[in-house]
């Protein structure tokens, strides 16, 4: 479920405003059931059509995800924010404790594996001999298992994995806009509140 998108304006009905390189938070509250993790992103579209490449958001508190946007020309701009289940991240959770516990080793290990095969189709051509390794060790029964897991868990691994992410059930939220202006609209209108402006008065 993707709700509380933010900035919205009326509903949608008009646009938000924006000035050149100004940083805009965008946001929304992102939440499934079960407890399985999610992921969000944002995928935001030029006045001229083409798409940038997609923000991945952060969480926050109550399930609000998060991530400045930052406009580099004038014109109207659109966002859509994508929700999605995040089975990669479901496993680095979920993958240490069972197997710390004994628990099912075998599956996790080969769930593991499966999940990584499709982390390779979706990184640049070359990354993938680095996730390629990571399959390759948890399906390696001469290395001891907690070698195995160390490989799959690593940080490094997951910050070199962020932008290309596992998701499964996607969801859209509604297109929004974003006008944006020259960063002299933030101050030009000033002049226009001058009290000569305003005309006399008895």
């Amino acid at each position: 479920m993707i709700t509380d998108v933010r900035p919205t304006v009326s509903s949608g009905r008009v646009p938000a405003r924006s000035v050149i390189g100004q940083q805009l938070p965008v946001s929304a509250v992102v939440f499934r059931e079960g407890h399985d993790a999610v992921g969000a992103n944002v995928v935001v579209k030029r006045p001229d059509g083409a798409k940038a490449a997609p923000l991945r958001m952060q969480p926050g508190d109550n399930d609000v995800w998060s991530v400045p946007v930052v406009t580099d020309c004038e014109g109207r701009w659109t966002f859509v924010i994508e929700g999605w289940s995040d089975p990669l991240g479901t496993w680095w959770h979920d993958a240490p404790l069972n197997v710390d516990a004994g628990v099912d080793v075998d599956v996790m290990l080969e769930e593991g594996a499966l999940l990584f095969e499709r982390a390779v189709r979706g990184v640049p051509r070359e990354l993938r001999p680095r996730v390629q390794e990571v399959v390759t060790a948890l399906r390696d029964e001469t290395l001891a298992l907690a070698a195995r897991m160390a490989v799959a868990t690593e940080p490094a691994l997951r910050l070199l994995l962020e932008p290309f992410p596992v998701r499964e059930l996607v969801t859209r939220s509604e297109t929004r806009a974003i006008w944006v202006d020259r960063d002299r609209a933030l101050y030009g209108s000033w002049y226009e509140l001058f009290p000569r402006s305003e005309g006399a008065t008895t």
